[in-house]
């Protein structure tokens, strides 16, 4: 990618009052890749179809961490333009790149952009961060969950049940494994579930509750994929359906 180019992406994301000293960079990094993955899509909040775009992060030769990160954006359809962008980021300003892009249904008619993207270690280790977007009256994204991250040895699930969560809304689910005192990496483990339900008295999920699991599951030296939620998924639901409706922003935390 030529620095132009670059150039012209850290100009887009400083419109929406994004900045990253990154940008004052404009040589030594890998190419970026702008893609389109849906042209036209409804999304929770917002009355008009929009079309989702991505860009990959910009990374240093000598730094696994991009200095840029990967992004998003909404593109409105008619008229054209851009109408906001959102970064992988965490509040500490530690960027992920290697964006991937998942629609789901949040409820019976409400569909949001789950959107996550990769930070790799040298090593063996790497940390995915999640964000469950939608977008408000205006176009602007607004992400419904907390800051979550899992590493790159686990397991998600979004998915819905009338029993599980009283609120009709989408459970997000993260199955992440323990390293445990003389445990190799992708060894066998136990694992800590965390679930997050959608709170309406401030319209965003919340930690609804964690558990570690009794028994170990293969890791990664094992199996090409951990295998832990739907084993888990009754024990799951009990748990969820102890919470009271009324505490939506409590933390209900088993053993």
């Amino acid at each position: 990618m030529s620095a132009g180019r670059l150039f012209r992406h850290c100009l887009l994301l400083l419109s929406f009052g994004i900045f990253f000293p990154g940008c004052l960079q404009a040589q030594d990094f890998y190419e970026s890749h702008d893609r389109i993955v849906k042209q036209s899509v409804y999304l929770f909040g917002y009355s008009e179809p929009v079309r989702i775009r991505v860009t990959t992060g910009f990374g240093s030769v000598e730094s696994s961490q991009p200095f840029v990160p990967a992004v998003i954006c909404a593109d409105s359809i008619n008229p054209g333009g851009t109408l906001d962008c959102f970064a992988a980021k965490t509040k500490r300003d530690v960027y992920f790149d290697d964006p991937h892009v998942n629609f789901v249904d949040i409820t019976d008619s409400h569909q949001a952009v789950l959107f996550s993207a990769n930070l790799n270690y040298s090593g063996s280790g790497a940390t995915w961060l999640w964000s469950l977007l939608v977008l408000d009256s205006h176009g602007m994204w607004d992400n419904m969950f907390p800051e979550i991250t899992s590493s790159n040895q686990s397991e998600h699930l979004f998915w819905r049940s009338a029993t599980s969560s009283p609120y009709g809304y989408g459970i997000f689910t993260v199955a992440d494994f323990i390293w445990a005192e003389g445990e190799t990496h992708f060894a066998t483990h136990r694992y800590e579930i965390r679930s997050y339900e959608y709170c309406p008295s401030t319209s965003k999920y919340v930690l609804a509750d964690q558990f570690t699991t009794r028994g170990k599951f293969p890791g990664l030296d094992d199996v090409e994929s951990v295998n832990v939620i739907r084993p888990e998924l009754p024990e799951i639901k009990q748990h969820l359906r102890k919470k009271s409706p009324a505490t939506c922003s409590s933390v209900g935390v088993g053993h």
